[in-house]
């Protein structure tokens, strides 16, 4: 089953570590981390390897956050509305936002795919994404979203409009697939 979501970039005062780059310390932001720069385009980065990105070249740190509205149970994480901090949650919370993914490893949340990072730089930025959920019984019939062996959370392409092209392949795919399920053969992130 698939469930709307959004992505929201959150900018942070976290600062650079050590990294050593061909011997020599330096300071810079770490591999895989996002960094944003407002005065730049493209305005978002992911750092590859052996990259030096620092707060003087006008970098600040990013995280991405997964975020739906669906009823936030106590015990889990929100992003709050008016501040955009990560907070425990409150038990009957007004105004917040569940939180599903991060790249923020202190949450201990699911993460996003490197496949998903890397076309969310490319198009600077994808708002609103299908969050693949399953349905569980305990201790109250609920969804969970779907993640992988590595704690990743499982995502698919929230597209409005489709080529005749696109719908003849997914078409196509399904009569000689009869077994797929057809969410199965749109693109995942």
């Amino acid at each position: 089953m698939l469930k709307k979501a959004n992505v929201i970039m959150v900018t942070s005062d976290d600062a650079p570590i050590t990294v050593t780059i061909d011997g020599e310390d330096i300071l810079s932001f770490p591999k895989g981390a996002i960094v944003f720069n407002k005065d730049k385009f493209p305005s978002i980065k992911l750092i590859e390897k052996d990259e030096v990105v620092t707060p003087e070249m006008g970098y600040q740190r990013a995280y991405l956050h997964l975020v739906s509205e669906e009823d936030i149970e106590e015990g889990e994480l929100m992003l709050s509305r008016d501040e955009y901090m990560v907070v425990p949650t409150p038990p009957k919370v007004e105004h917040g936002l569940k939180l599903l993914a991060s790249t923020d490893k202190h949450l201990r949340l699911p993460k996003f795919s490197k496949k998903f990072l890397t076309k969310y730089v490319e198009s600077q930025g994808i708002h609103k994404v299908f969050v693949v959920v399953e349905e569980t019984l305990s201790p109250t019939p609920h969804c969970i979203p779907k993640v992988n062996r590595n704690n990743i959370i499982s995502l698919r392409k929230m597209k409005n409009l489709f080529t005749r092209d696109e719908v003849e392949d997914i078409i196509f795919e399904a009569r000689m697939n009869p077994d797929d399920k057809i969410d199965e053969l749109l693109n995942e992130y």
